[in-house]
């Protein structure tokens, strides 16, 4: 597991490096293709996690008897995610 850890920060620091500072790899479709299914592997990883940790807040609420006020909870979660999304596409942030 501490191989899995130190790969994916060494892929995560080398990927913000060529992109900060635009470095070129010239080796052709295969490697792209490669890239891509590699790529794939690793969203589909965190979308399963980010499921998961999704699953775990009605657990948490039944288990801590956290019933007044969960609406509301929800609710604010929803409008902030909004709201940052709003603020995100009205200063052009797009990569």
């Amino acid at each position: 597991i501490l191989l899995y850890e130190d790969l994916a920060l060494l892929g995560t620091v080398t990927g913000n490096l060529f992109y900060l500072f635009q470095w070129k790899l010239p080796l052709g479709s295969p490697f792209l293709m490669l890239y891509g299914i590699f790529s794939g592997i690793f969203l589909g990883g965190w979308i399963m996690a980010l499921a998961e940790m999704a699953d775990i807040f009605p657990i948490f609420a039944r288990r801590s008897r956290f019933q007044r006020g969960l609406s509301f909870t929800i609710l604010c979660i929803a409008a902030g995610k909004t709201v940052g999304a709003l603020i995100y596409y009205y200063n052009g942030w797009l990569p």
